[in-house]
This record gives C-alpha cells, structure tokens and sequence, in this order.
C-alpha cells in the first residue's frame, strides 16, 4: 500500500509540455536493486 500510495503522487510530478507519459519501475528484489544502482545510476546519484 505504501508502493501504491507513493506512485500515486509521483503522478502529480511536473512532466515535459505536459505529457505525462509515466513510467514506473518497482524494484524490491536485493539483487536486481544493487544491480539497477551500479549499472543505470551515476555514483553521485545512488
């Protein structure tokens, strides 16, 4: 439910022109999570 209510207001969030084209990924695997930080995050970022 937390999830939910997060992506719920995430929707709220300014997008370009207004386009609203979302798309969210919802990662809770350990693994898959370090993995998505290493390789898709800049260090400065994670």
């Amino acid at each position: 439910q937390v999830i939910e209510a997060i992506l719920q207001e995430a929707t709220y969030a300014p997008s370009w022109k207004n386009s609203q084209c979302w798309r969210f990924y919802v990662v809770t695997e350990p693994t898959a999570l370090k993995n998505l930080k290493e390789q898709g995050l800049p260090e400065g970022n994670r």
